[in-house]
């Protein structure tokens, strides 16, 4: 009596569909000896290899792989605790043939995911590289020499927008500096033209003073002597 209402209680709790799963429930005692569903329904072999795999897991039975899963039945004291494990096993390859449709949906639902995010990462990187690749643009043609270049504005977040304002800052100071150096440089040179003339003056006036009287204007001793040398060059050149 006990072990059929036993057996209805199992499968009312199983249903009717866990033999044709090739489900099994097992109640062991501490050594892992079978009480249920006994010696009777187990081969001596069978109830040998109870006593090994009580880990939840797959195990091997027999030659044959279970996926195994085993919790002890608890007890209110330690008096009345009588070390019993109930194990519920299933054959692996029917466990798995049922998880295979589950296992094909996550790789398919994971690929994907996993497609949607190379996209949008692709999209993410494009959206941001074609701003960078427009300020790189620019400041080779600044480089090169055009003055008159301006930043792209249009960017699409708030890092590259002030990334662009810093970067025409930078360049219109750098153009203040050029135009500031050009004028000083123009401003040199006419400061040295203006000497140069004055010099050139200086050294007229000198020769003049150096060849003229100071107070009748008429040539000097020294004009004299280097006419006089001039002339007897020729004379010797020309005879």
């Amino acid at each position: 009596g006990y072990g059929n209402e036993t057996n209805k209680q199992v499968a009312k709790w199983l249903g009717e569909q866990a033999a044709q799963k090739g489900i099994e429930v097992l109640i062991v005692d501490r050594a892992g000896r079978p009480l249920y569903p006994g010696a009777t329904a187990l081969a001596a072999e069978k109830e040998a290899a109870l006593r090994v795999p009580l880990a939840s897991g797959r195990v091997q039975v027999e030659g044959r792989r279970y996926l195994n899963a085993s919790a002890p039945v608890p007890a209110r004291s330690a008096v009345s605790d009588l070390g019993w494990t109930v194990v519920v096993r299933q054959p692996a390859e029917v466990a798995d043939r049922a998880a295979a449709p589950a296992r094909w949906t996550v790789l398919l639902t994971g690929g994907a995911v996993a497609l949607a995010g190379m996209l949008l990462a692709w999209m993410t990187a494009g959206r941001v590289a074609r701003p960078l690749h427009a300020i790189a643009a620019a400041a080779r043609r600044i480089d090169a020499g055009e003055r008159e270049v301006a930043m792209p504005h249009e960017l699409p977040s708030i890092e590259l927008r002030e990334l662009g304002v810093s970067l025409s800052r930078m360049t219109g100071r750098l153009l203040e500096r050029e135009q500031e150096l050009a004028r000083s440089n123009e401003a040199l040179e006419a400061r040295v033209a203006e000497r140069t003339a004055a010099l050139e003056r200086a050294n007229q006036e000198l020769a003049a003073l150096a060849h003229q009287d100071g107070l009748t204007g008429l040539r000097n001793r020294r004009a004299a002597d280097e006419r006089l040398a001039h002339e007897l060059a020729r004379h010797r050149r020309l005879r």
